[in-house]
């Protein structure tokens, strides 16, 4: 079948595909692995991997070239790679998760806990953070559309007539080559965000009061017994990606503390360019998470999106390396290791994706010292 420019492929059946692999991939599934095809996806097994054993491109659609044979036994073996190279990250960004919400909570607390100016009042109880939202948003359901605001803001609006909460001081601006610049997109998420958290922390929405009650226990339990969440809760009902969210809305200080106390560096010495490339590292375990957690393979991920020349200058080996040079920096304390790696044949063709694979497993089976380390 085909429409337009696009031709669309036909299902198969475990036997079909079978025999598709044998003609046209010289990949042989011997009848004992039968049950491979029938446990996992083909796009899975198959797609993810077949490229290992590929020697070219060949015609208008650059498909490719299979010369040698394969056998489903390969294919499998980078396959068991791959889940136990999850593994290991599963337990990396684990625990860096933990140790990132626990940090990110006490600089957030910090904000109303300490007063930053005599006339400020403490909030021991970490809950004013909800009439500051409800503040903002008042101010913000003033102008008609994101674009006014942002106008506004262009022409001249001082940022303090819109009450921005202490918590997300930076909502309006993109830390970009060491400049904060405003975006609108990035505005649009964040807001969005901030909602959640005015839900979560008195249980109503604050565009329909009448819809309310979160699914969360925690939460419920705080809004039962005390009608408002303490801001140190709100972590255990936000993603990881609502967390990086929150770290880039936080002011250029209260990031680098961060920083700082997740990577024992000297604040003092994290420029604001640093401040960009973690939050490249946020990005890429945020993703490297969601590959883990819904079980797709992830050696395909790393061949994708390393690109640079010295596969050891990417940033996802730098982000591989800070998690193993902050949250277990002994080697040993990983409870997963690694199997040994594939004897993987490079014919020229497939060199680079041997060369990513074998980069990946040489980073997460033997931790850098700590001269390595980038600050």
């Amino acid at each position: 079948m085909s429409e337009g420019n696009c031709t669309f492929k036909t299902y198969k059946t475990v036997d079909e595909q079978i025999e598709y692999l044998k003609e046209n991939k010289k990949i042989i599934v011997p009848e004992e692995y039968r049950y491979t095809l029938v446990e996992q996806n083909y796009v899975s097994l198959i797609n993810a991997y077949k490229e290992f054993f590929a020697c070219g491109l060949k015609g208008p659609k650059q498909d490719h070239v299979y010369k040698n044979v394969t056998r489903i036994e390969q294919i499998l073996e980078i396959f068991e790679l791959d889940k136990n190279i999850e593994q290991v990250l599963y337990e990396l960004i684990g625990d860096f998760e933990r140790h990132l919400k626990n940090v990110l909570i006490q600089e957030l607390c910090t904000k109303y806990t300490e007063s930053s100016s005599p006339d400020e009042e403490h909030d021991v109880y970490c809950i004013s953070y909800i009439q500051e939202i409800e503040a903002f948003y008042n101010e913000i359901i003033k102008y008609d559309s994101t674009d006014e605001v942002f106008n506004a803001l262009e022409n001249g609006l001082s940022i303090k007539e819109l009450n921005i909460p202490k918590f997300c001081k930076n909502i309006f601006m993109e830390l970009r080559s060491g400049k904060y610049i405003y975006n609108r997109d990035l505005f649009v998420s964040r807001f969005s965000l901030i909602q959640k958290i005015y839900f979560y922390g008195g249980g109503k929405n604050i565009e329909n009061p009448n819809k309310c009650e979160s699914k969360n226990e925690l939460i419920r339990h705080y809004i039962k017994t005390q009608k408002y969440v303490p801001m140190w809760v709100l972590p255990n009902a936000l993603t990881f990606g609502e967390l990086q969210i929150l770290f880039t809305m936080l002011d250029s200080y209260s990031q680098q503390h961060i920083i700082s106390k997740l990577l024992d560096y000297d604040s003092n010495r994290i420029r604001l360019n640093y401040i960009n490339v973690f939050s490249s590292y946020l990005e890429i375990i945020r993703n490297l998470r969601n590959i883990v957690n819904h079980y797709e393979p992830i050696i395909p991920y790393f061949i994708v999106k390393i690109t640079d020349k010295k596969i050891e200058n990417s940033q996802i080996v730098k982000a591989l390396n800070v998690l193993l040079n902050n949250f277990y920096r002994n080697k040993d304390e990983l409870k997963t290791t690694l199997y040994p790696k594939p004897n993987l044949i490079d014919n020229g063709y497939n060199s680079r994706r041997i060369k990513i694979v074998t980069t990946i497993y040489n980073v997460l089976n033997a931790r850098q010292s700590d001269s390595d380390k980038e600050e």
